[in-house]
């Protein structure tokens, strides 16, 4: 028996699997019993309970592929979202600043400070690009 799932289900079903949707491929697997044994297209027999844990097998390696592709994507856009974000709360604290500055209780010190370590950290960010 074939060791990739999605040989093993061509196999089963036969050339019309590529064409067959999920819900006629389930209905395969509803109609057998897991201890029938089918003939595959090779002429080889499997057991239906083999074929689905195959079968199983191929989903898991493909969600971990897609996961993989997404977690692949979310690094690509994430230091662009996080820049944006970053930028959008600098511009609420400089509309907050005023503001802020207007109360007796204001640190200007510890605002500087601020500033300062987020410049650094755009210079480094700078230096990487």
């Amino acid at each position: 028996m074939p060791n990739n799932g999605g040989d093993v289900l061509d196999d089963a079903l036969g050339d019309a699997a590529q064409e067959e949707d999920l819900s006629d491929i389930l209905a395969f697997f509803a109609r057998k019993r897991s201890e029938e044994i089918v003939t595959l297209a090779d002429g080889k027999n499997a057991v239906v309970s083999d074929l689905i844990a195959s079968v199983g097998a191929a989903v898991a390696v493909a969600a971990q592929e897609a996961d993989e592709d997404s977690k692949d994507a979310k690094a690509l856009v994430a230091p662009l979202s996080r820049l944006a974000a970053a930028k959008e709360q600098v511009g609420r604290a400089a509309a907050a600043l005023e503001r802020a500055r207007s109360f007796d209780g204001w640190n200007e010190a510890d605002f500087q400070t601020k500033v300062a370590a987020l410049k650094a950290e755009v210079s480094k960010l700078e230096a990487r690009g």
